[in-house]
């Protein structure tokens, strides 16, 4: 389920949604509590206002209240809505001189907090099983010129109000919000359909490329996919390329052959010929060379594709170890200075053939050494082979390297091998330099490979 690219950002996305509404949920929510109990707070300080504007002190500072209350839920036991006179004794107890007829029955804790005049104080308390906000409100009553008295108005209201309040916000909150995540999701699945859409192009027309009904990805694709269309076009074309290349080498094999088989037929069609023998294993001979030399340039329509890197090191080792058996003779000593860790993007295959070309050229024509050099500098790996061998003159540097269409064109002794070598490393964008070697004096044969990011 995982393995679709758009299963992964659907289910991305909704977990993003999930979390943007959950705290969305929960900052509505906050201030939502916090704008009802503010409506809460103004409210009872409302009522304050109103006990004060009918409170009144006699001449011996006792508290007189009217028969009537501001507030009319004040005479009704258990309305929720409840007032008390508090006068705060000397030793900082309390006590009530005054209690709304809303209170009969009922007794309310009393937690002593020193209020200033004109100060207010309102908090969120519990009372059993339900809760009551409170507010106090400080005031200094003057009942004559000389005396005062220190008393708090205290006002309580119940809070189901504002509990069942928040359960009807939170009930259709969570409705729209569901409703809003709903279209959202929906939103977010129908603008990836339309963003992935470039993507289906993509697949319809490697389709449409593999039935032979088009060449190449065409159309106009968002900037982002242009690199991956355009290696793709690289790609099909190098393929296609590879493929023309290898029915050439076919048609070039087959055209080759032609002369060959022709003088056989010839000689055949005159038994009486006395040199039929030697005509027959010259041109089984140069038969075998055409097949051997096409059969490579067939090769060489199989690279240009995707490749791992192979390391250097082991490779180089079996065929020196090889070669050494070869030339035992000789004795030969064998440098090979290439780090274990080296690797080169090549097929394998070509790889070995590029090492047993080069060392096989080198142990021909050394003396007593031969040296494997392989390091990277700047952009490019280089693998040097040099040998203490009478080396290789300017002039037929160019020479040994040349080589036509017909396998018999390249130069004796070097020609088809160091030939294929150049083919090999031109077919991986790198080239071949020939030199003499300045510590053994012999010659020296560099392949430069470009390293591509």
């Amino acid at each position: 389920m995982l393995n679709s690219l758009k299963t992964r950002l659907v289910l991305a996305g909704l977990l993003i949604l999930i979390a943007f509404l959950g705290l969305t949920g929960l900052a509505l929510d906050q201030a939502f509590q916090a704008s009802a109990r503010e409506g809460v707070r103004a409210k009872l300080q409302a009522q304050v206002y109103g006990l004060l504007g009918v409170l009144e002190l006699d001449a011996d500072g006792r508290v007189q209240m009217p028969d009537q209350y501001p507030d009319q839920r004040l005479q009704q036991p258990g309305s929720g809505s409840y007032a008390q006179v508090i006068a705060p004794g000397t030793d900082q107890s309390a006590a009530p001189v005054w209690s709304s007829r809303s209170l009969l029955g009922r007794e309310l804790d009393y937690r002593h907090i020193p209020l200033d005049s004109g100060q207010i104080h309102f908090e969120r308390i519990a009372a059993g099983r339900d809760g009551l906000f409170e507010l106090r409100f400080g005031v200094v009553w003057e009942y004559s010129p000389r005396e005062s008295r220190d008393l708090v108005l205290r006002v309580l209201e119940s809070d189901a109000a504002f509990r069942d309040q928040l359960w009807q916000f939170r009930r259709s909150l969570v409705l729209w919000l569901g409703v809003a995540g709903a279209i959202l999701l929906v939103v977010q699945v129908l603008v990836l359909q339309w963003g992935l859409r470039p993507l289906q192009r993509i697949s319809a027309d490697l389709r449409r490329i593999h039935a032979g009904e088009t060449s190449a990805l065409g159309g106009v694709y968002p900037h982002e996919l242009r690199p991956l269309t355009d290696n793709l076009n690289d790609f099909v074309q190098a393929e296609r390329t590879q493929r023309q290349r290898y029915r050439d080498a076919m048609a070039d094999l087959a055209h080759s052959l032609k002369t060959p088989l022709a003088v056989i037929r010839g000689a055949v069609a005159q038994p009486q010929a006395a040199d039929l023998k030697q005509v027959i294993g010259e041109q089984t001979a140069r038969m075998q060379e055409i097949v051997d030399y096409q059969l490579q340039r067939a090769a060489m329509a199989g690279r240009g594709g995707l490749r791992e890197p192979v390391n250097l090191r082991a490779p180089l080792q079996r065929v020196a170890d090889s070669l050494a058996k070869v030339h035992a003779d000789k004795g030969l000593d064998f440098g090979l200075e290439v780090d274990p860790e080296l690797q080169l993007a090549i097929e394998s295959g070509d790889l070995m053939e590029l090492l047993g070309n080069l060392l096989d050229n080198a142990c021909k024509w050394a003396a007593s050494r031969v040296r494997v050099q392989a390091a990277v500098d700047s952009d490019e790996l280089r693998l040097s082979v040099e040998d203490d061998g009478p080396g290789i003159s300017a002039a037929d540097r160019a020479g040994i390297l040349r080589r036509g269409v017909r396998a018999d064109e390249s130069t004796p002794g070097h020609g088809i091998g160091l030939a294929m070598v150049r083919d090999i490393v031109q077919a991986y964008d790198g080239r071949l330099e020939i030199d003499a070697s300045p510590a053994l004096g012999g010659a020296r044969l560099v392949l430069a490979f470009p390293l591509k990011g």
